[in-house]
């Protein structure tokens, strides 16, 4: 177990529940945003202060969302703007 585990799940879920609030309209949000405002909430975590200096280690999250949206945030769907490394994510509460 990765001593940040609990930090990024933490965020995770964050970022699921912003997309639940934004996104409940059926609008796509950015994950992004999403990401930005979870970082914010939890601004605290030793974890969020590592991504400020490492940003390629925000990868770790995007398997923590998938995890969390297949048993918590099943009414969350997932879609990504293109096929290429590095191509936007959005995400909307599924009607």
């Amino acid at each position: 177990m990765n001593r940040w585990d609990a930090d990024i799940e933490k965020v995770s879920r964050s970022l699921l529940r912003y997309v639940r609030r934004k996104g409940e309209k059926g609008d796509w949000v950015p994950a992004k945003d999403a990401f930005k405002a979870a970082i914010k909430k939890h601004s605290a975590l030793e974890w969020a202060h590592y991504i400020e200096i490492h940003p390629k280690a925000k990868i770790v999250v995007t398997s923590a969302v998938e995890k969390l949206m297949k048993s918590e945030f099943r009414d969350i769907k997932r879609k990504k703007r293109g096929t290429y490394r590095g191509a936007p994510v959005f995400f909307r509460v599924r009607r």
